[in-house]
């Protein structure tokens, strides 16, 4: 048999075996997406009369489509607070978190100021996020030339824990610190 004849035989085999496989996995309806969400701050701790701004974030393993419904903050003890524009709406970035690569998205984020001494805890709240996954037809011809199956969604309910910030008074300067911070460093005393 010639060299020819056995090459496009395998090679034949292998393209059987890996369509096979490919509409084997396209079969499935439901594709897994790993979840998860937390509140960002700089710090956990503010100083009393100060705001900070805390984002709630939401993780994926497979790309935001989009988010059913906004929740909205009601009511934070010990603190006002007030929405601040997150910079386009369901904007997302690829980040990596123990060496796995998620999709990032600020679902919302404020500006927290406490109203005294203690804690502000910022509460828990649940984002129910879509995503959008295409049906695999069976024909990579097909998909090649962007000729997808059907478009197939699917909802994720993410639930954000809660977070406690710890307010602290702000320590007092005398008033020779006040005038070498305000000359450079050099005091004048005469």
């Amino acid at each position: 048999m010639p060299f020819k004849t056995i090459f496009r035989q395998r090679f034949g085999c292998l393209v059987v075996l890996l369509l096979t496989s490919l509409s084997a996995l396209a079969d499935k309806t439901r594709q897994e997406v790993e979840t998860f969400g937390r509140i960002e701050a700089r710090a956990e701790q503010i100083y009393c009369g100060d705001s900070l701004v805390v984002s709630y974030v939401l993780y994926a393993s497979a790309p935001f489509s989009g988010i059913v419904h906004d929740v909205e903050l009601k009511k934070v003890k010990n603190a006002t607070f007030r929405p601040v524009a997150t910079g386009g709406r369901l904007s997302q970035n690829r980040v990596r978190e123990n060496g796995k690569i998620y999709y990032r998205m600020v679902v919302a984020s404020y500006s927290v100021a406490p109203t005294g001494s203690g804690n502000v805890v910022m509460p828990e709240l649940t984002y129910e996020a879509l995503f959008r996954f295409r049906k695999s037809t069976g024909s990579l011809l097909e998909e090649f030339f962007g000729h997808g199956g059907e478009v197939i969604e699917q909802k994720e309910k993410i639930k954000i824990p809660s977070l406690k910030l710890s307010v602290v008074e702000k320590p007092r300067r005398s008033t020779r610190e006040m005038m070498e911070d305000r000359s450079g460093g050099a005091s004048h005393v005469i």
